[in-house]
């Protein structure tokens, strides 16, 4: 068991990606190749707990616990359970690597999230599921296919009228 009072989720994936790559200015993610992380991880198995768990450089969930498996070009982080933006965040991510190649999987369950910060308020629910292949933070952006499910309680849009919410609508259903 580890326990710690703050924790960078980018440390961890760094171990078997590399370091993060900078994205282009305007780009949301990077199309530079991951760098070497460790040549061959070491197996190890912890259960670890964080007072604050940083999502990304913005984004930072409470009261975190998961378990980190790593074996040989294997990371996955399991059973994960945080306090993120007003409720609960929790699943399964699984990364593979074989030599340039990069294969995710993940899931995610999500309640009573707050989504004051977006146009919209109101509390969300929900789940998803989703893997991607791919060399780079775009390459795997890109091939990122999966399904899910999305319930917004008590929702208010404070957007520009509803013209907007049709095209979001409209692009989910592709």
């Amino acid at each position: 068991n580890l326990a710690l009072n703050h924790l960078d989720v980018q440390s961890l994936l760094s171990l078997l990606l590399g370091p993060q790559q900078t994205p282009k200015r305007g780009d949301l993610w990077s199309d530079a190749k991951f760098l070497a992380g460790a040549a061959q991880l070491p197996d190890l198995a912890l259960a670890i707990t964080a007072e604050k768990l940083a999502l990304s450089p913005a984004q930072t969930a409470g009261n975190a616990s998961f378990n980190l498996d790593l074996s040989g070009d294997r990371l996955a982080l399991s059973q994960a359970k945080m306090a993120y933006n007003g409720g609960t965040l929790g699943g399964n991510l699984t990364l593979r690597r074989a030599a340039a190649n990069v294969s995710l999987s993940a899931d995610a369950v999500f309640s009573g999230l707050d989504l004051s910060s977006l146009l919209l308020s109101g509390k969300a629910d929900g789940q998803l599921s989703f893997a991607a292949t791919g060399q780079t933070a775009a390459q795997l952006a890109g091939s990122a296919g999966g399904s899910g499910s999305l319930t917004i309680s008590a929702g208010v849009w404070r957007g520009q009228g509803t013209p907007a919410l049709a095209t979001v609508v409209a692009a989910t259903e592709r």
